[in-house]
């Protein structure tokens, strides 16, 4: 069996649900699963989706990692305990992991013809030099990783377990942001996985997997037959990232190096995706009960202009000549 499969909280079942959606209609037959990282209350709406709680991985640490994990860490440090679960219980022969907040716009088959040739496959957040004066820069996947992890996939195997096994080792207690100690959470242990496992393909397929860290090297245009990366390759998905249903605009406001006619593009594309999230916000109100919670709020102006000050002020230490 394939599987494609996502893990989020409750309040985040919106985006969850809206990517089955947008996957059924280039796959109605795939098998697709909802991981969520709390308990299941009995009364929640129906979904067409299977929804999996991580109270069913039986984790003998989940209530250390609630204690010490934010909700957003404790998502991503579940990953790989949700994959292993997955494999076993579905017989899965070849997993797909996509992102909550991705939107499937085309056939991703092609993930899965990979996997005849490859245990591991992994998409890199940035392919080529970056301008310093970017925001998002080099520099800046020296702290969040090389590679993005809401994209990956598998292939049952020697390999692949030992890529799953050291992961879950790693984020059982070392899967939170710290980055003054060197920690980017779940996403920057994927930066060994090339080195210590054998069959790990990086793609670099131009419609895979499009996002924040990587749109200053992907332009999108409008054609005939849709819309398409670097003036050639179809968009296959897009991951929204940072995105909130109360401030659309933040991942708006945290692009860097972005082309004007993108950016128009990208604005057009997140009013369509934000409608198809709206009906399902009776979601958005469940408060998760593991992993410590901080309801998002949006910045004051105030607060952005002083980020904005203040990422300037490192920029230019980092650049000062003694």
């Amino acid at each position: 069996m394939q599987l494609v499969f996502t893990v989020c909280s409750l309040n985040q079942l919106p985006y969850a649900i809206t990517l089955g959606d947008s996957l059924r209609k280039h796959h109605p037959n795939l098998k697709f699963v909802i991981g969520i990282s709390d308990s299941i209350p009995s009364n929640i709406p129906a979904i067409e989706y299977e929804l999996v709680s991580v109270e069913q991985l039986q984790l003998p640490f989940l209530g250390e990692m609630s204690k010490k994990y934010t909700v957003d860490e404790l998502n991503r440090s579940l990953k790989p305990y949700f994959a292993s679960y997955f494999e076993k219980t579905f017989l899965a022969n070849k997993l797909v992991f996509l992102d909550s907040k991705t939107w499937v716009l085309g056939s991703i088959q092609s993930i899965f013809e990979l996997l005849d040739q490859h245990s591991i496959i992994l998409s890199p957040n940035i392919t080529k030099p970056r301008n310093p004066s970017f925001s998002i820069n080099e520099a800046s996947f020296l702290n969040v990783g090389l590679y993005n992890a809401g994209f990956w996939a598998y292939r049952p195997s020697k390999q692949a377990a030992q890529f799953l096994s050291y992961w879950q080792t790693r984020v059982k207690d070392k899967g939170y942001f710290d980055f003054c100690h060197g920690f980017g959470a779940e996403q920057l242990w994927l930066n060994f996985i090339p080195i210590f496992q054998d069959s790990v393909h990086i793609t670099f397929h131009e419609g895979f997997h499009v996002n924040a860290f990587n749109l200053a090297e992907r332009s999108l245009s409008n054609t005939s037959a849709g819309i398409v990366v670097n003036t050639h390759t179809p968009l296959v998905f897009i991951q929204w990232t940072d995105l909130q249903s109360n401030d659309p605009q933040a991942f708006l406001r945290n692009l860097s190096g972005v082309a004007p006619t993108t950016l128009g593009i990208l604005k057009t594309m997140l009013k369509e995706y934000l409608s198809l999230i709206k009906p399902l916000d009776r979601f958005s109100h469940y408060v998760p009960t593991l992993g410590k919670y901080k309801p998002y709020k949006k910045k004051n102006v105030l607060v952005r202009t002083l980020e904005k000050s203040s990422k300037n002020m490192i920029q230019w230490i980092e650049n000062f000549e003694i």
